[in-house]
């Protein structure tokens, strides 16, 4: 690599005023806006000045016991609304970066409880999301306050110490027109304007990322759909002496490919918020997921020469709910197109309907 020789004894001029960093031991702590129970307590800070920044980076900062909590979203399904709590923790990186234009950034590390009413499972309860070491922005101008927060591997921070891989229950998804088997989230971003107290998230977007063990489509008879590539899915779980499959055998599935649910909401005056739900596939993965799949969750599924006692009678159900409807013929049109790489199924949030055919789905198949 050519370089440029430089005369030691006639050094150049440094570029600007140049800057002063100095380290420091514990006895320096940090607030900002919203921090509540105490305050983060800095153990070996680094603090940095030049003409315009101040700078403060820590590598293990002690915020255990600091607590804050945004406001989320609120519409007619969950008149309560929904929040974000974030735990700070002992031994965590912070930086702060505060420039002269007004511009301020913290970054640090926490553990978060994503209070979500959506997506919902088939039994109608919102999917829990608690993370571990979740990297946290607070970010603070003159035009807007944001909030960011992105975590990969949160089946991985919720497993066990003695488990070398996570152990996890499936469980469902539903939409109006497709049934999705899938991990707990194993993934979070979320960014979100948030109001100058930073108290209430006003409009953002939250990704959380499911392992797919499959994906059904359920309508407008889910016992007599043709699943062609889809039963490709599933596998025979166990094998003879000789290495055969054995027939009837309970089927199984692995995590094929990532499903992402997006919520995106905007913060209305007077409320309800605006909210909205919808699914995403990801690229196929090319080895399975590496977790634990706790089998007793596959208790309800049927082998394939038995045949189900209950589809006439659910069909006519079916039929009868969509007349009574009163919309038209087909309540739930499909929306889903699997055969273009990239799939978008939207919910149309008619929840109490709907999840009421699922229970008793579910319920007649035990």
């Amino acid at each position: 690599m050519p370089v440029a020789k430089i005369d030691i004894a006639n050094p150049l001029e440094a570029d600007g005023n140049g800057a002063l960093i100095v380290e420091c031991d514990e006895g320096l702590d940090v607030q900002w806006t919203n921090l509540k129970n105490k305050t983060v307590v800095l153990t070996n800070p680094f603090v940095l000045g030049e003409p315009g920044r101040i700078g403060i980076t820590d590598l293990k900062s002690k915020g255990n016991g600091a607590v804050q909590e945004f406001a989320g979203w609120q519409d007619e399904q969950n008149i309560h609304g929904t929040s974000l709590e974030c735990r700070f923790k002992n031994d965590a990186v912070l930086i702060f970066n505060n420039i002269a234009k007004g511009d301020e950034v913290v970054f640090t590390v926490a553990d978060m409880d994503v209070r979500t009413d959506r997506p919902l499972k088939v039994n109608g309860e919102a999917v829990a999301v608690k993370t571990k070491n979740t990297a946290l922005t607070l970010a603070v101008s003159k035009q807007k306050n944001l909030v960011i927060a992105v975590d990969e591997n949160i089946l991985w921070d919720n497993k066990l110490p003695a488990d070398k891989i996570p152990k996890i229950k499936p469980y469902s998804l539903a939409l109006h027109n497709a049934l999705f088997t899938v991990t707990p989230p194993n993934s979070l971003v979320l960014i979100a304007e948030c109001d100058e107290k930073l108290k209430t998230l006003t409009h953002g977007k939250m990704y959380l990322g499911f392992g797919l063990f499959s994906y059904l489509p359920t309508l407008p008879d889910p016992y007599a759909a043709n699943l062609g590539l889809l039963s490709k899915q599933f596998s025979l779980r166990g094998q003879n002496e000789a290495g055969v499959n054995i027939q009837g055998h309970k089927k199984s599935s692995n995590v094929w490919m990532w499903l992402f649910g997006l919520v995106q909401w905007d913060k209305k005056t007077p409320a309800p918020d605006d909210v909205s739900v919808s699914f995403y596939f990801f690229a196929p993965l090319q080895a399975p997921l590496n977790v634990e799949k706790d089998e007793k969750i596959e208790a309800n599924i049927r082998p394939a020469n038995e045949q189900p006692v209950i589809r006439n009678d659910l069909y006519n159900n079916l039929s009868s709910y969509q007349t009574n409807g009163g919309e038209n013929p087909q309540l739930f049109p499909p929306t889903s197109n699997i055969t273009g790489g990239e799939s978008l199924l939207v919910s149309r949030n008619a929840l109490a309907g709907f999840f009421s055919i699922r229970l008793c789905l579910a319920g007649c198949q035990q």
